[in-house]
């Protein structure tokens, strides 16, 4: 019985040694790469030609999204996945389907601007009662303000008679 108590102990010591491990290793991982910034990251990617530069971002986007995923949900206070911007908008991530109920009961959204090229939208959305206004636009570019009134007024949407908030994901974690 007593040979039992230092290999219990061992045990313990084992997995406070690989959960501190663990701790440093999200910790860095988790870390702004400041040595990035010396580079203007924008023009980099927009030096790259148009049609490869999309098919590396629709490439990216599944490991990008489980990687904000996973850091929301490792640190949901500081990672949230939407934040209200006034009483009718919300600016956050792509709403997830496991999120639409919650986002059309709790906070009453009823529509979606969708500015993600490689995200066409959840199916769910029309069942959901949400309607959605696509503005596919490349990660690491901004759309001018001429395009996306252009855009706008291209679907005919009138986003002043939604009733409730709309969410605007964004493709950045």
């Amino acid at each position: 019985m007593a040979v039992g108590v230092p290999v219990l102990l061992m045990g313990g010591l084992v997995l406070d040694t690989l959960s501190g491990l663990l701790r440093l290793l999200l910790k860095l991982l988790m870390a702004p790469l400041w040595f990035f910034d010396r580079w203007d990251k924008e023009s980099l990617v927009l030096s790259i030609p148009t049609p490869v530069r999309r098919r590396l971002l629709k490439a990216m986007f599944g490991p990008t999204l489980a990687w904000t995923i996973l850091l929301h949900r490792a640190m949901p206070d500081t990672r949230r996945w939407y934040d209200r911007v006034d009483e009718r908008v919300i600016l956050g991530a792509l709403p997830l389907r496991s999120q639409l109920h919650a986002l059309t009961s709790l906070e009453r959204v009823t529509g979606v601007l969708n500015m993600c090229d490689e995200f066409a939208g959840n199916e769910e959305y029309e069942r959901m009662g949400i309607r959605q206004l696509r503005l596919p636009t490349m990660d690491y570019c901004s759309p001018s303000a001429q395009q996306v009134c252009a855009e706008i007024v291209a679907c005919g949407r009138d986003w002043s008679s939604w009733s409730a908030k709309p969410t605007v994901p964004r493709s950045w974690p």
